[in-house]
C-alpha cells in the first residue's frame, strides 16, 4: 500500500508539472503570437493634421505656381483581410491655402480651396504586435474642392470656381494601443491630386502635392 501511494504521488506530481509546463507554453505562445491586425479585425481612427507642398494651375495660355499649405480632418476605417494586410476607406475634409510663388503676384490674395476627399487605401503590416503595429500602403480616391477666394468678372458678378478629380498617396504609420480596443495613430505620407476645373474654372487644371502628418485616436474591434 505504501509503495502504491508513493507511485500515485509521483504520478500526480508528474502530471502537475506537465500541466504547469503546458499552461506556460500556451501563455507564452499566445503572447508572442498576439497581433493587433488579423483576418476579421476592424480598425477605425479619427485624426487631423497638416502638410506642406506645391501646386500648379494650368491654363490655355500659361500656368501659375504656388506654395501649398494643407490642413485635413477625417476618419478612416480598415478591415483585416489577412494577418499582414488590411484594406479600407477614409473620408476627410481638407483646406488648401495656395500662396503665389511668382513675385508679380506677391500682393495678390491667397487662393483658398476646401472640400471633401474620399480615399480607398491598403496597408501592409511590417510589425504586427498585440499593442503596436507599423504599416505602409498606397491610397487612391476622389476629391471635390471649391475655391473660397472672392473673384469677380468685369460685370461685378461672383466667379464660382470648383475642382474635382483623383487623389493619390503613399503613407506609413503606427498604431499603438493602451487597451485591447483603444489607442493612438500617427501617419506620415505624401498626398497628390490631379483636378479639373468646373463651372467658372472650366478648362483649368490644378495639380497639387506635398508631404503631410496626421495624428489621432485609434480603435480596434
Amino acid at each position: 500500500f505504501v509503495y502504491f501511494s508513493y507511485i500515485c504521488s509521483k504520478f500526480k506530481t508528474l502530471n502537475m508539472k506537465k500541466l504547469f509546463i503546458a499552461a506556460v507554453a500556451v501563455m507564452v505562445f499566445g503572447f508572442t503570437n498576439a497581433q493587433s491586425n488579423a483576418q476579421g479585425t476592424m480598425h477605425a481612427s479619427v485624426r487631423g493634421g497638416f502638410g506642406f507642398g506645391s501646386a500648379k494651375q494650368e491654363f490655355n495660355d500659361g500656368d501659375l505656381k504656388f506654395n501649398n499649405i494643407m490642413a485635413n480632418f477625417g476618419a478612416d476605417f480598415q478591415y483585416g483581410i489577412a494577418e499582414q494586410f488590411s484594406a479600407g476607406i477614409g473620408v476627410e475634409y481638407g483646406v488648401n491655402v495656395l500662396t503665389y510663388k511668382d513675385s508679380d503676384y506677391s500682393d495678390s490674395e491667397d487662393v483658398v480651396l476646401s472640400g471633401i476627399k474620399i480615399k480607398l487605401n491598403g496597408r501592409y503590416y511590417f510589425v504586427n504586435k498585440d499593442r503596436f503595429n507599423f504599416y505602409a500602403g498606397p491610397s487612391i480616391g476622389f476629391s471635390s474642392l471649391k475655391d473660397q477666394t472672392d473673384y469677380y468678372d468685369e460685370f461685378g458678378e461672383d466667379i464660382d470656381a470648383k475642382y474635382s478629380g483623383i487623389n493619390y498617396g503613399l503613407n506609413t504609420g503606427i498604431n499603438f494601443y493602451f487597451t485591447d480596443f483603444f489607442g493612438g495613430n500617427v501617419e506620415l505620407g505624401y498626398e497628390g491630386s490631379s483636378l479639373n476645373g468646373k463651372d467658372d474654372a472650366d478648362g483649368v487644371k490644378l495639380n497639387m502635392g506635398g508631404a503631410r502628418i496626421m495624428a489621432g485616436v485609434a480603435f480596434k474591434f
